[in-house]
């Protein structure tokens, strides 16, 4: 799995521009919003402490606390694992927003998404899968047959979520 993410992260690399890769470099770990009916929000990647770090439904409640130590909002939404969920702890709510392009959620229907504002709901929208493998197959990503057993047989989310709990405890 190691030479397949390296050879699909070195593709997409040798294909970035110095103004793509300064626009990236220009973003925030973490950012803070203010949305109306809910408050200050706490965005960022996967932890508020690492963009690799795992979190998932499954994740024991200790490590939880540790990861949301000195977070002061109420609500932090994240991604990174690719599955949308909804966790409560001490009075704090984590939600993952889920993948527009590739979504763990078990069935094969498109980008699961996140509305926020004045309440927190979970959303679908439907795109033509096929249409997208075919364009990934077109232009060559090494990643492609990976992508489109993805998108088109999508994993049971259960298996996924103890997949990265496992990554996870694999971690220092």
């Amino acid at each position: 799995m190691a030479d397949a993410a390296l050879r699909m992260s070195g593709w997409v690399a040798a294909r970035l521009e110095r103004r793509h890769r300064d626009f990236l470099a220009s973003f925030s770990e973490r950012v803070m919003v203010n949305i109306e009916g809910i408050g200050e929000v706490l965005f960022c990647h996967a932890t508020p402490r690492s963009d690799e770090e795992i979190i998932t439904e499954l994740t024991p409640d200790d490590r939880l606390r540790e990861i949301l130590f000195d977070i002061e909002q109420n609500l932090m939404v994240c991604g990174h694992v690719h599955m949308q969920y909804d966790r409560r702890l001490d009075g704090k709510r984590i939600v993952n927003a889920g993948s527009v392009g590739m979504p763990y959620q078990g069935e094969p229907v498109g980008a699961f998404w996140l509305l926020l504002g004045p309440g927190i709901e979970f959303r679908r929208s439907e795109y033509d899968l096929q249409h997208a493998v075919s364009d990934f197959r077109a232009i060559g990503y090494p990643g492609a047959e990976d992508m489109a057993e993805s998108l088109l047989e999508p994993p049971d989310p259960g298996w996924v979520a103890d997949f990265f709990e496992r990554q996870a405890d694999d971690c220092p």
